[in-house]
């Protein structure tokens, strides 16, 4: 069980960290940013692998972190920045190919998209 919770832990403290150095930024550099998360991200990784150890749980573990993170990163940081929980940001240059994805999609269905990610991902991580 204490590799359940320290991998809670940490996944929730590289998130708070994230969401708090990203909302004062103006221009993000997302493919650096992204490895400099992953890279933080794999001591609560390890964590859940060891709670649930198997052949299968390494990807699930991997899908599980991400889906929870982009649903719950974007949400936070545009609450961070005073915006709907749903924002997918303003149209620039630079924007996340994620927020470009999202912007094609319809609320309903960038709702499902997200929260079917984190139950399914969640699920075979309890199952498997």
């Amino acid at each position: 069980m204490i590799y359940l919770i320290l991998g809670i832990l940490f996944f929730t403290a590289v998130l708070i960290w994230d969401v708090q150095t990203d909302k004062s930024k103006t221009a993000v550099k997302h493919t650096k940013e992204a490895w400099i998360r992953a890279i933080l991200l794999t001591p609560s990784a390890i964590c859940l692998v060891l709670f649930n150890p198997s052949l299968l749980i390494l990807p699930i573990v991997i899908v599980l972190q991400g889906s929870w993170y982009f649903l719950l990163f974007d949400g936070l940081l545009n609450k961070a920045k005073g915006q709907n929980w749903w924002f997918t940001g303003s149209i620039d240059p630079d924007d996340a190919e994620s927020d470009q994805f999202l912007r094609k999609l319809t609320l309903t269905q960038h709702k499902l998209l997200k929260f079917g990610l984190a139950v399914i991902s969640t699920l075979l991580y309890i199952l498997l």
